[in-house]
């Protein structure tokens, strides 16, 4: 792309509008881009290709996850791939989707229809934490790769959000009626009766939870008394949808917004600005 051997243009007006055209040829343009950033010797020249390749690789993931809201099928596995893509741009979905159906096929091994919801649980525990061995406990981890699901895949140690997207992946991925909870802080689970499974997610109550887990500590179960009893000491306003099963698109809007903190804490500015500009997609689909 006889494009890309003009990025060294002094004139930034001239720069800004060679850029533009550049960004024209989309996906197509990153090997070429890839090539002249691993060849780059000038600093300037190697700044603004890795500037590129940043915007190329955003676009990708934006047009993606407006893809993925339009459909309105809202698979939790397609966004949180999407979305990791951001982070990590070489980002192999079929690898980790191979790793992923690794440990699916392990649990659906131990499952039987004639399993209790809680001993459903216990044996999802079992495959996550202990055959797999994914840190049942793992340290807050508050840096940004944390909360990518391929770092937590590699290393099978995350931060609450990450491990409770995974969990919460494998439970959808079996056909159990556990959604996730869009309580501040850690995200928990919420295990809802078998017989209302059919409803939509917005149509639940408390009652219609069997119980709660929180897949940050060990995939523990535990009672709405704890959500009160947590709202209590980090002193929030009560309000009712923290006790309710939330829609994959709420958590996935959720995750995105621990995302642009993270991004923020390391001041990274121009990341942090790109997961706001994908919160927006949501706001304008809603």
């Amino acid at each position: 792309m006889a494009l890309i051997s003009m990025v060294d243009e002094p004139d930034e007006k001239v720069y800004h509008s060679l850029k533009d055209e550049v960004l024209l040829f989309e996906e197509d343009a990153v090997p070429v881009l890839e090539d002249a950033w691993m060849a780059a010797t000038d600093l300037l020249v190697a700044n603004r290709l890795e500037e590129l390749l940043e915007e190329v690789n955003f676009r990708m993931v934006y047009n993606r996850l407006d893809t993925w809201l339009q459909k309105q099928k809202y698979d939790l596995t397609e966004a949180v791939f999407i979305i990791n893509k951001f982070g990590i741009k070489d980002f192999d979905v079929n690898d980790y989707q191979n790793r992923l159906d690794g440990i699916l096929k392990d649990v659906w091994l131990e499952m039987n229809e004639n399993l209790t919801a809680l001993e459903k649980t216990k044996v999802l525990n079992h495959i996550f934490f202990e055959i797999h061995g994914f840190n049942s406990k793992p340290p807050n981890n508050e840096e940004v790769q944390h909360f990518y699901l391929s770092n937590l895949l590699n290393y099978k140690e995350g931060n609450p959000t990450s491990t409770g997207l995974l969990y919460l992946i494998a439970t959808q991925h079996l056909g159990l009626p556990v959604y996730g909870v869009n309580l501040p802080g850690h995200l928990i689970l919420a295990y809802v009766d078998d017989r209302h499974k059919l409803k939509n997610n917005d149509g639940y109550t408390r009652n219609d939870v069997l119980f709660y887990i929180n897949p940050y500590n060990g995939g523990a179960v535990f009672t709405d008394n704890e959500i009160d009893l947590y709202i209590k000491q980090v002193k929030l306003k009560h309000k009712e949808n923290y006790f309710l099963p939330a829609s994959n698109k709420m958590i996935i809007k959720r995750y995105l917004t621990e995302l642009e903190k993270a991004y923020s804490r390391e001041n990274n500015k121009v990341k942090s600005g790109y997961i706001n500009k994908l919160k927006e997609l949501f706001v304008e689909k809603e």
